[in-house]
């Protein structure tokens, strides 16, 4: 047996010993607690995730599914599934139907048709050209078909399959059967794949709020937990993170060594230090760079000027400036530059900066290019302005065209704009052409006449005549898209035994040229007959028919790229509508339900704190501490109502007022909140209409909105409130989608303050987010004024840009009824005990021992019901012993409000006093009180209880 002496005794009563026994129980609760918010994060992202792919999956299906619908079954059921279908048109039409929807679906990367041979599934037909690595031909065995896409032959069903991994890649695919509803058997299987690494990254955006929330939850409780700790534990963490810090920044400094952007530290405008990635940028070695003046790698004096001019006025306004600039290189280039730079120190600009450079050069030719040919192509044909063949065409690849049909027939060729100008490269010119008669400037400009002639538009076929300026014999054919001549393909420069020599040769004596020169040029011409040259010639002709043809598409093409961009703006605009509006809902949700939780937690805290604070024998020093632990709780109460309200889970008590009157109370309080230093007007409308809405939350949306106008407005301004009368129609809300028709009454809260940008504006109704400086506010203002007018079925709308103030406009709909009148301020009733019996129904255990110990301590029977359906049958067993039911709102088994229908059915006299700390799951998201039902909101004091419990208990006598 171990002896515990007197000494030890002390030294476990120590004051080292008892700080570390505080320490580890207050670590504990805080794992606790954070265990706790990482697993219902953890739960609410694995939902959202696998709800999202669901999604998707069947909407990949939807459109596999759709597209299979165009395939034409008549071409499929003529082809053999082998090489000889390449010949096949069905095959060829199949082949460009399937690249045309490829090419219009961005989030697909293979379409193909797929057959089956006894136990081998081939290709058919895919969306890959020709030359490309990924493409199949007709009869390729695919050795790698997952097992459920061959059994969509047998089963007759579509299906999708993923991550399926082959010698492609990783994908998501569909496959649908085409059904021959002649033979009722399976035709093909239409296929679909899209990226998988695509597919996961949109799975993962839907699990980010639920993160984010957790995260944010996660902070607030260890900013409570750092707060209780008090200064000597911060600066003891401090102290243990310097180190850590330091480690960091030499991590920092050797990632921003080998970053692939220009970064560079500025002093006294010299460079201080750069990365490698800088001198790359300007060719410079580091040593040269390092002390050069930063003006020296502008390319004008203009250029920093202006650059600098504008980083300035962004850094003022943000923070950093961000400008697109131009730099001369060491070797004297010229290049475009992306420019971002922000100050060492924002209260001390002219210390110094750092900035980032990225050589966008290449880029923006490139951009240039593109954006000139696509708006090229996409003019109509009746437009003024010349469609030019090179818009039209890769005039490389056309080259190589061009060269293989001169090597292969023998003539020379080239292809010129309408008035003889070349476009391509000459492929197999004659020396006689090229060295001799196209050096003298009149046999050039013969030869530019000659082949204008040669290559006017003919639709019957080829032009086929002497050359005249040379006498070879040459061909030519137009290339015309929408009926517009656009470029001549010429051939030629070969001769026959018919030609004259002598003519030939009087010739170059005619442009200048030298005649011995010549005759030898001429000898080295080749030799065909008329006849085989008039073939290459219709050859030829049908050749540039399908360029024609060809570039007719291009056009067409161009012209369904340029719309379809247009359309997926006006869609994107919308989606981001909706992902903004779907953000809003989702973070709503999630912060009403953890509230609920909260508010039951700080429900125990705060009574069980009350109860202690209640008993004498309290020493001063631990009386203070249990009323800053109470004054804390009470703050994270407020936080919790304030995530209720944005959340739309506050239970609200509407009545009819007149907003008029509403504010017009609230003016004094509104002066003495926003300083003498801010003028403020109240333009009311005589004629405003009736609204139903709980005072008191509309009260705390206009307070709300003339403080967040007050911060707007440091150095003063003018603050107006005006109401008027609203009728929102088909046409503003169809220029609105946000908006919903109907009548409305206008709030509107303007101010002259420094106004928002558009990504300020964007986040301004999140919660927790604020522009204010570190301990001003905690960004729930703004959050709690969306989530009151979306409660009382409200809108909003914002107007601002920076320096030119804000105006908020609150649509509120307009009531049914009159104004009910002045609301009466009830005296609140003594909390005092009594005899009577009362029912509790609460789940959470915690919170029923506590109301049951509150309410045994004042007198009353209690008699306790973990769930609805158990005080249900507790009321029937005591009958006519009960004198009041408190009952919490949300309950498993049986609700709150369930509950109380199911005992007044029998007992219609029964009284009812409910309580919730609310959440998502109540049977209606804005759960108004009944009339005749009261309710006490979560958390509550003792004396509030009681003051509750005896007010109806008093009822009840009187009536």
């Amino acid at each position: 047996m171990v002896r515990v002496t007197d000494e030890d005794c002390a030294m476990m009563r120590s004051p080292k010993t008892r700080y570390v026994r505080e320490q580890v129980r207050a670590w504990g609760l805080l794992v606790m607690a954070l265990a706790l918010i990482a697993g219902l994060g953890g739960f609410l992202s694995h939902h959202s995730y696998f709800r999202e792919d669901t999604r998707q999956r069947e909407q990949l299906l939807t459109q596999a599914s759709m597209l299979s619908q165009a395939v034409n079954i008549r071409r499929i059921k003529t082809l053999k599934g082998d090489s000889g279908d390449l010949e096949s048109l069905d095959y060829q039409r199949l082949k460009e139907q399937l690249g045309l929807a490829r090419s219009a679906n961005t989030q697909c990367r293979f379409l193909y048709l797929l057959g089956k041979r006894g136990d081998e599934v081939f290709f058919l037909v895919d969306s890959e050209p020709a030359g490309s690595k990924d493409y199949s031909p007709p009869g390729q065995i695919f050795t790698e078909v997952p097992d459920a896409t061959r059994g969509a032959f047998e089963t007759m069903k579509g299906i999708v399959v993923g991550p399926v991994r082959d010698r492609w890649g990783t994908w998501m695919s569909a496959a649908v059967p085409i059904i021959d509803t002649e033979s009722g058997k399976v035709a093909a299987l239409f296929g679909m794949d899209c990226d998988a690494h695509d597919w996961r990254l949109r799975l993962a955006g839907h699990t980010l709020p639920s993160v984010l929330i957790s995260g944010l939850l996660a902070t607030i409780v260890i900013a409570f937990f750092v707060q209780s700790r008090g200064s000597l534990e911060a600066l003891r963490r401090i102290a243990a993170s310097y180190e850590a810090v330091r480690e960091s920044e030499a991590k920092v400094s050797s990632v921003l060594r080998a970053a692939p952007v220009g970064i560079a530290v500025a002093e006294k405008d010299m460079f201080a230090d750069v990365n490698d990635a800088l001198c790359d940028i300007t060719g410079y070695a580091r040593e040269e760079v390092l002390g050069l003046p930063v003006c020296s790698i502008y390319a004008s004096e203009e250029d920093r000027i202006r650059a600098e001019e504008e980083v300035a006025r962004q850094t003022a306004e943000k923070g950093t400036g961000t400008v697109e600039t131009l730099w001369r290189r060491k070797d004297g280039a010229i290049i475009d530059i992306i420019l971002s730079s922000t100050p060492l120190d924002r209260n001390k600009p002219e210390g110094g900066h750092t900035f980032t450079a990225m050589d966008v050069t290449e880029r923006k030719r490139v951009q240039v290019a593109l954006q000139r040919q696509v708006a090229s192509l996409a003019n109509p044909m009746d437009d003024a302005g010349p469609v030019r063949f090179a818009e039209l065409f890769a005039v490389e690849d056309i080259q190589r065209i061009q060269d293989v049909f001169s090597d292969a027939t023998g003539v020379a060729s080239i292809i010129t704009d309408p008035d003889g100008t070349p476009i391509t490269r000459p492929s197999n010119f004659c020396r006689l052409c090229i060295d001799v008669i196209r050096k003298t400037e009149k046999g050039l400009a013969n030869c530019f006449r000659s082949d204008a002639v040669i290559g006017r538009r003919n639709s019957e076929g080829p032009i086929v005549q002497p050359c005249l300026s040379g006498g070879l014999w040459d061909a030519g054919a137009s290339i015309t898209v929408g009926g517009r001549h656009v470029a001549n393909w010429l051939i030629g420069q070969v001769r026959n035994e018919a030609q004259n020599d002598e003519w030939m040769l009087r010739y170059a004596e005619e442009i200048g040229a030298d005649r011995e020169e010549f005759r030898r040029a001429l000898a080295e011409v080749p030799i065909m007959s008329q006849e085989k040259f008039t073939k290459v010639a219709d050859a030829l002709f049908l050749f540039a028919n399908e360029l024609s043809l060809k570039a007719y598409q291009n056009l067409q093409q161009a012209r369904f790229i340029a719309e379809r961009k247009r359309t997926e703006k006006e869609r994107e605009k919308l989606e981001a509508q909706l992902r903004q509006a779907q953000k809003m809902e989702a973070v709503g949700q999630l912060a009403g339900g953890i509230a609920h939780d909260f508010n039951n937690l700080l429900q125990v805290i705060l009574g069980q704190l009350e109860i202690t604070l209640g008993h004498d024998g309290l020493d001063a020093r631990t009386r203070e501490r249990l009323a800053s632990a109470s004054e804390a709780a009470g703050r994270a109460a407020e936080l919790t109502r304030q995530l209720l309200a944005f959340g739309r889970r506050q239970i609200i008590q509407p009545v009819n007022i007149d907003l008029n009157a509403l504010i017009q109370g609230l003016l004094s309080m509104v002066r003495r909140c926003i300083g003498e230093h801010i003028e403020l007007h109240f333009l009311p409308d005589k004629q405003i209409r009736t609204v139903h809405v709980d005072r008191s939350q509309i009260e705390q949306v206009v307070m709300n909105l003339c403080v967040n106008a007050r911060d707007a407005m440091p150095s003063g301004g003018t603050l107006t409130i005006r109401t008027e009368n609203a009728t929102l129609d088909a046409g503003f809300c169809e220029e609105h989608p946000w908006a919903m028709e109907g009548q409305y009454v206008l709030l509107i809260v303007s101010d002259t303050g420094h106004g928002m940008d558009e990504e300020t504006r964007a986040q301004m109704f999140e919660p927790f987010f604020t522009t204010k400086d570190l301990g001003h506010g905690t960004g729930l203002g703004l959050a709690t004024v969306y989530g009151i007018v979306k409660q009382h079925n409200g809108l909003i709308q914002v107007s601002s840009a920076p320096r030119e103030g804000t105006s908020l406009k609150i649509y509120i709909p307009c009531a049914e009824r009159t104004v009910n009148g002045a609301i009466p301020h009830e005296t609140p009733s003594a909390a005092v005990g009594g005899q009577e019996t009362i029912l509790v129904a609460e789940d959470e255990d915690i919170v029923r021992k506590l109301v049951t110990h509150i309410l045994e301590s004042a007198g009353y029977t209690v008699l306790a019901a973990s769930d609805g359906e158990e005080a249900v049958r507790l009321f029937n067993e005591h009958d006519g012993r009960i004198d009041l039911a408190l009952f919490d709102v949300i309950m498993p088994r049986l609700g709150g409000r369930d509950a109380m229908e199911r005992i007044r059915a029998q007992h219609p006299g029964a009284r009812f006093l409910f309580s919730s700390g609310y959440s998502e799951h109540a049977i209606d998201t804005n759960f108004v009180i009944q009339e005749g039902l009261r309710l006490i909101s979560k958390p509550y004091s003792k004396t509030d209880l009681l003051r509750a419990i005896r007010k109806e208990l008093d009822a009840r006598a009187v009536s």
